[in-house]
């Protein structure tokens, strides 16, 4: 999509150039901050599961 921007001005960098490559980077560093923080919140729930299984275990001994 830039290389097709970018013949249509003539070879040149133009406003619309820029604004094109502004805007694939945005994107691709929006892309890159989901996946992160998709990452940080599977690890928060992996966390919270163990910590859950720790206070079940927890209860279940002291019944006993």
């Amino acid at each position: 999509f830039i290389n097709r921007v970018f013949i249509a001005e003539d070879f040149k960098v133009s406003w619309g150039f820029l604004q094109t490559v502004f805007l694939w980077l945005l994107m691709v560093i929006f892309i890159i901050l989901l996946a992160i923080g998709e990452d940080i919140k599977e690890g928060i729930l992996l966390e919270q599961l163990d910590e859950m299984r720790q206070l079940k275990e927890a209860i279940l001994k002291r019944k006993k």
